[in-house]
């Protein structure tokens, strides 16, 4: 307090003494307790609050590193890796969701037979196919399979191509062409363009027919025989 009182009593002397100039003195008073505020006193003596601008410009730039932070995720996707690919793609054999596998998916893992042309044929492979075939086996069965899509003749549908892309219920436990099932099977497809799943499909068909359709038909006719 005592101090506060002397140095009033120093700027009455002051402007007693006559010391007047064109610009305003200021005296800064001390403060209690030895902190000071945010305020400025400019030559017109007005006192400025600095505080707000302080904490608007933190803000400021914590706003800008938000931004920044959001623009680098959003730049920076997570993504899969070749390998990662590749055990997908193996694990989608016989799987019901492999339509889900894409061109990119097969680009990235290096199957150069796939293309967007016969991609639907290969995700009907995918489905269908009951072999779990490592990778440069499956590189090599797909490719059999994308051939017997690029056919344009029966004729050219010949028992060892469809052996090769893996044909159930064609071939018997010793290897031997079932031949009626083949013969079946050339009349039910189309003339080119031979998709792996509807050629699969046909085969199952006829032994579905030979166990249970034709057999039952043989056996009524057999008891129509008999009834005359």
């Amino acid at each position: 307090m005592k101090y506060r009182y002397s140095a009033w009593i120093v700027a009455l002397l002051l402007s007693l003494s006559g010391c007047n100039s064109d610009s305003k003195t200021v005296i800064e008073l001390p403060v209690e307790g030895g902190q000071g505020d945010n305020t400025s006193t400019d030559d017109n003596g007005t006192n400025t609050d600095n505080s707000s601008d302080t904490d608007n410009s933190d803000k400021d730039n914590s706003n800008t590193d938000d931004s920044n932070s959001d623009n680098a995720n959003s730049n920076n996707p997570t993504k899969e890796t070749k390998e990662e690919v590749i055990k997908r793609i193996l694990n989608a054999q016989g799987a019901e969701n492999a339509t889900s596998l894409a061109l990119k998916d097969f680009e990235i893992a290096e199957f150069g037979c796939v293309t967007a042309v016969n991609l639907s044929v290969i995700q009907g492979y995918f489905n269908t196919t009951q072999d779990e075939l490592q990778l440069t086996a499956l590189k090599h069965r797909l490719c059999k399979v994308v051939e017997l899509f690029e056919l344009d003749s029966k004729s050219l549908l010949t028992p060892n191509r469809l052996k090769e892309v893996g044909l159930r219920g064609l071939f018997f436990e010793d290897g031997k062409l079932d031949q009626w099932a083949y013969d079946e099977l050339i009349l039910a497809i189309p003339e080119s363009h031979f998709e792996y799943a509807a050629l699969q499909g046909a085969v199952e068909d006829f032994h579905h027919n030979q166990s249970s359709v034709w057999r039952l038909n043989r056996l009524i006719f057999l008891l129509t025989m008999v009834a005359h």
